[in-house]
């Protein structure tokens, strides 16, 4: 690589690189954990852990927060590189020529796939959610159906009908 080419990351464009490449780094950090969130609120849907499953919302909720607001500093930098330049090669090549470029690229693809990887999960958490919603409404429906042919037993020792106690 030429010295043109080089950048260290004392100067402007190493600096802009680094501080980019941690920026996407953090990102694929929390897409990956809110993968496992995902997943893990599977096991607790179908284990009927409530707790669990309003402990995971929390999480996932928490974890979008911080995607977004990691997002809006990604867009910012994204919008200073592209303001300086034109086209995708010439911002990365000012962030530190064609090495920062591959570095930047390559982080890229994992994020892409890590997102791929929450859009399949999140389709698959949404199925899972709609089916359960609709297997509660069954549950709910016979429950009123037989409200009165099943009620809930006297305490032992309360009078029942015709005056004697249990």
């Amino acid at each position: 690589m030429s010295p043109a080419n080089q950048t260290s990351p004392a100067s402007p464009a190493g600096a802009t690189t680094e501080h980019y490449l941690e920026l996407l780094e953090k990102r694929l950090e929390l897409l990956g954990h809110l993968a496992q969130a995902l997943t893990t609120a599977r096991g607790d849907l179908t284990a009927f852990d409530l707790d669990a499953v309003e402990r995971g919302i929390a999480k996932q909720e928490r974890l979008c927060g911080q995607i977004r607001a990691l997002d809006a500093g990604v867009e910012r930098m994204q919008r200073r590189c592209a303001g300086r330049l034109e086209g995708k090669r010439a911002t990365l090549g000012l962030l530190g020529g064609a090495e920062a470029a591959e570095r930047i690229q390559a982080v890229l693809e994992r994020v892409g796939k890590a997102q791929a990887e929450v859009q399949a999960l999140n389709r698959s958490h949404e199925l899972l959610l709609r089916h359960s919603r609709r297997t509660v409404q069954v549950l709910l429906n016979s429950l009123n159906s037989f409200a009165m042919t099943y009620t809930a037993p006297a305490p032992a020792g309360a009078p029942v009908e015709g005056g004697a106690a249990r």
